[in-house]
């Protein structure tokens, strides 16, 4: 739970770094292009900002999350049947968003894209799985080889698509509603907007893909946007691992399965640098819209899911 807020941490203070690093913005109109060659003046406060960045939050969790905690002889925990495995997908979605604002902050930086690809495919990995140095020596949590497995596919799949398209073709998305299970267990599951990092039961994630892309003349009467979005989520997560016979766990909870539309909002045409950056943001989350679902082996339909 404290991984999620964390990732969350670092990503809104990253961009920070980025943005606060940039004092005159109107002042250059080029500001929001890419450079055609390597630009130090660009490329030294995204790094210095991120380590620095990075660094401080680590060291903060560690001074206040951590200092609480009990301590014991570093150790692995196999929490892999937990959660649906929500948790998991949680982790690979966000390393794949570190990845992919790193590779495409480098490229603005004028960096070739070789190693712009590398270095910043990597990042999500490698922001994310410090933390389970922290949870290793936790006597009631422990490192998980689980996390790290999902942070180095969120970031593979970061590098695979610029290998594949020279492009972000198969995106991560993130849609959230309240569940009615918070109420049952809010210290796991939280309240209020913290209900939207802890609550497993009301996070749904997605793949979506462009359909043009795969044309090789696209239809006129085929927006460019219009995508195409498989989801996965769960319900009647309230925890008790280790706790509760598995029996009970497993009749409790399920999986659910859905197939939706989404707008690739990055494909969407403007003239606007600063539009264009927010647009980018919001392909992030995956736009409410008609689904239909696979559920304890059931079809339905929703007429708007989020």
């Amino acid at each position: 739970m404290r991984s999620s807020a964390s990732r969350l941490g670092l990503l809104l203070l990253w961009l920070g770094c980025w943005l606060a690093a940039q004092p005159c913005l109107q002042a250059q109109p080029s500001f929001w292009q890419p450079d055609s060659s390597l630009n130090r003046g660009r490329l030294r406060p995204i790094v210095l900002g991120t380590a620095a960045g990075v660094t401080g939050l680590y060291a903060g969790l560690a001074t206040v999350w951590y200092a609480d905690q009990p301590r014991g002889p570093w150790r692995w925990f196999n929490d892999g049947a937990e959660w649906q495995q929500l948790d998991k997908v949680g982790h690979a979605y966000w390393a794949y968003q570190e990845s992919r604002m790193m590779m495409d902050l480098l490229h603005w930086a004028g960096l070739a894209r070789t190693p712009r690809v590398i270095l910043g495919g990597l990042t999500g990995f490698v922001l994310q799985s410090p933390i389970e140095i922290l949870d290793g020596s936790v006597s009631t949590y422990g490192a998980s080889s689980w996390d790290l497995v999902a942070n180095a596919s969120g970031s593979s799949l970061a590098i695979l698509n610029e290998l594949l398209w020279r492009e972000q073709r198969l995106q991560p998305k993130f849609s959230f509603w309240p569940s009615p299970y918070a109420r049952q267990n809010t210290e796991l599951l939280g309240s209020g907007l913290s209900q939207v990092i802890k609550d497993y039961n009301g996070q749904t994630y997605w793949i979506s893909t462009p359909i043009s892309a795969y044309f090789h003349h696209k239809p006129r009467w085929l927006p460019a946007w219009l995508s195409l979005s498989a989801g996965y989520g769960g319900s009647g997560m309230v925890g008790g691992y280790g706790e509760l016979p598995r029996a009970v766990i497993d009749a409790r909870e399920y999986r659910r399965w859905l197939l939706s539309v989404d707008v690739d909002w990055t494909r969407i045409p403007t003239r606007s640098g600063l539009l264009r950056t927010v647009l980018y943001l919001m392909n992030m989350l995956k736009t409410p819209a008609p689904a239909l679902g696979l559920e304890k082996g059931k079809i339905v339909g929703y007429g708007l899911y989020y």
